[in-house]
């Protein structure tokens, strides 16, 4: 173990940023966000492993419970139809958006959370992305989830756990200071963890390591 080091991929961290005021209202025009709704993200393949049917049903719950949350589901896959009917099934149509492929940025400056419900996983890109664009990630324990800190720099649910799921997105709604401190929180460590600026330091920092290695 001592002989082991570990980069993170990193980010471009002057693409994903948080959006200014006027940024942000671009992207949720962009999808016709309804001013004043909640929204959330997913970015990734349609496919079952991913799990994107349990946010499609944590938004059922919500929705019944009054709130006035949004989906927007980006990515491709073998699921696409199966979701449709679901959400169809579910009565959550209009609250759930299937875009297909799309610029991850923009899906991101228009969220306020992003959701990462897959059954297994690795360290997901999208989730480095969302912490430097000022997204709450929302996510089940699969790989990379020791990343996060629950509670400080994310949150952390069940596999498949649509309530418990729900009930961690009705706490970012009913909260929104609970959502910023975590926003920022997870800025600060992406920063200092997840930029390219950081990766490669890294690993300039190995290779020297090795070369004074090979020296002594």
């Amino acid at each position: 173990p001592e002989r082991m080091s570990i980069v993170y991929d990193g980010v471009d961290s002057e693409r994903f940023r948080p959006p200014s005021d006027e940024e942000r209202r671009q992207a949720r025009e962009r999808y016709a966000v309804e001013p004043g709704r909640f929204v959330l993200a997913f970015l990734g393949a349609l496919t079952d492993n991913k799990r994107p049917d349990t946010l499609i049903r944590a938004v059922r719950r919500l929705t019944e419970a009054g709130e006035d949350v949004e989906t927007l589901l980006a990515g491709q896959g073998p699921e696409e139809a199966g979701l449709r009917a679901l959400a169809a099934e579910l009565e959550v149509t209009e609250r759930v958006r299937l875009l297909g492929y799309q610029d991850a940025r923009r899906v991101l400056w228009a969220a306020d959370a992003m959701v990462l419900p897959s059954r297994s996983e690795g360290v997901a890109r999208v989730m480095s992305e969302a912490m430097l664009s000022g997204v709450v990630v929302v996510r089940t324990p699969a790989g990379g989830a020791e990343l996060l800190v629950p509670g400080v720099t994310g949150l952390v649910f069940p596999h498949g756990d649509d309530q418990e799921l729900a009930r961690q997105l009705q706490e970012l709604i009913d909260t929104p200071e609970l959502r910023e401190a975590i926003a920022t929180a997870a800025l600060e460590d992406a920063l200092s963890r997840f930029t390219v600026i950081q990766m490669t330091q890294l690993i300039e920092q190995a290779y020297l390591e090795v070369i004074e290695e090979q020296r002594a």
